[in-house]
Formats: C-alpha cells, structure tokens, sequence
C-alpha cells in the first residue's frame, strides 16, 4: 500500500464535521503550498501529503490518490 493510499483510508473513514481543519491539516506531510498550487480557489477537492495527489469525487463521495 503507498501512503497515498492510507491517507485515502483515513479520509474515506472520517466522519466528523470539517474534515480539513479535524483531519487533514493536521497530518504529517499535508503541503499546503502544493495543495493550493493545485486548488487556487480552495474549493477542498485536493489536497497534497508527502507529494500524493489526493482529490475528492464528488459523484462517489469518496477520495482517492491521482495520478496528476
């Protein structure tokens, strides 16, 4: 498993209410340079840990590790 794909676990299993400020700001390896780099407009749909491309569906609800 790449650690891209534990992080996708840990997202995919919150259930809280704001997962960036409960979750994904706090784990090691989130680049907030990088992730805004790749969402300007801060529309929370990715998000960049130890140089994994995380994005988030909204169709499945889900997050999953991108290729770019």
């Amino acid at each position: 498993m790449t650690p891209g794909a534990a992080v996708v676990e840990q997202l995919n299993g919150y259930q809280g209410d704001n997962i960036w400020d409960d979750l994904i700001r706090k784990l090691d390896g989130y680049d907030d340079e990088a992730t805004g780099a790749l969402d300007p407009n801060y529309r929370s749909d990715v998000c960049v840990i130890d140089g994994a491309i995380l994005r988030f569906d909204q169709q499945t609800g889900e997050w999953y590790e991108a290729d770019q």
